[in-house]
């Protein structure tokens, strides 16, 4: 499948992102979850009764280069939401978007609000969107690909992916889990799960993620107290109203709309037939935070793609027609 050329214009974007995000880095902190990560570091483990090991390792190796030092603890968070714009734009492309729509992608991702404060603080939740972002572009690209090996390749990438995401946060697992039953759902995909692929794929996960799995088997599973702790905070009324309310304003209430025209546009295009499980997997999420008690920025990571999907839809609307 012959697909559009990247925009040049794309780089441009990113570049005044990350500008802007390095002149911001030494400002307005350091925030305590910061804190907390570059102490953790220093005691590096397999696991934390809150999360794995990857957040305080990066703290950590920023800390060896420059001891308590804002910038260089934020560049790593800056390069993730750099990744995250670069990755929306390849799924603009890979839905036949041309310039206009990788653009439009870019810059909304780029100043998206959460995208600017995960660029900005070294977090969890910052290098979860960008694995959440990643899984999703290269399970597109495996179902989308013309050859057996290429697509082979993409599900192992998409596998490799997700085991560094597991190491960074738990709740991979339940994007993992809401892909799978998408791909199976989706009469257009549902033959990849006859392949070895996406099984060796999630193989090569679980090996990846082995070493805090036993880190929590050993200390008795302290994940799920937490988990629970978060559900009786975030499971009321009030608690779910506010989910339903922060993912809808997440990126911001401006670009809102453009990411709902993306998602029923993944549902109804059948030219998009084989990326419809990103929208499946997108309202299972969804849902399952919406029921379990979940924050809306857990989300984040789902968002690019659907922007991407709404900006093609846009692009095309704004084309001139001719007569």
């Amino acid at each position: 499948m012959t697909r559009p050329r990247y925009s040049p214009a794309v780089g441009i974007v990113v570049a005044t992102q990350a500008a802007v995000l390095l002149a911001m880095s030494p400002f307005y902190g350091p925030h305590r979850d910061e804190l907390y990560f570059v102490s953790a570091g220093q005691r590096l483990a397999w696991g934390y009764p809150d999360q794995p090991v990857l957040t305080p390792f990066l703290a950590r190796v920023a800390t060896e280069i420059a001891p308590y030092n804002l910038v260089v603890l934020r560049l790593w968070s800056l390069l993730a939401m750099v990744g995250l714009v670069l990755l929306a734009a390849e799924f603009t492309r890979l839905l036949n978007g041309g310039r206009t729509a990788q653009v439009l992608t870019a810059g909304l991702v780029a100043v998206g609000v959460v995208t600017m404060t995960f660029g900005h603080w070294h977090s969890t939740a910052t290098f979860d969107a960008l694995a959440w972002t990643a899984i999703l572009v290269l399970v597109a690209r495996a179902l989308t690909a013309d050859g057996g090996r290429q697509r082979g390749l993409f599900w192992l990438a998409a596998g490799i992916v997700a085991g560094i995401g597991l190491e960074n946060k738990h709740s991979v697992v339940f994007l993992l889990g809401a892909i799978l039953l998408g791909i199976a759902l989706v009469p257009a995909t549902r033959r990849n799960l006859t392949t070895p692929w996406p099984w060796l794929a999630g193989i090569i996960a679980l090996a990846l993620w082995t070493p805090n799995l036993l880190w929590q088997l050993e200390h008795d599973w302290p994940v799920l107290d937490l988990s629970e702790d978060i559900r009786e905070e975030y499971g009321g009324l009030s608690g779910r109203i506010g989910y339903v309310t922060q993912a809808l304003i997440l990126l911001s209430p401006v670009i809102t709309p453009i990411w709902i025209i993306g998602l029923v546009a993944l549902f109804r295009r059948r030219e998009w037939a084989l990326f419809r499980p990103v929208a499946v997997a997108f309202v299972l999420v969804a849902g399952f935070f919406l029921v379990a008690g979940g924050k809306g920025y857990y989300l984040a990571g789902l968002f690019p793609p659907l922007v991407a999907a709404g900006s093609v839809v846009v692009a095309e609307r704004l084309r001139p027609r001719t007569v």
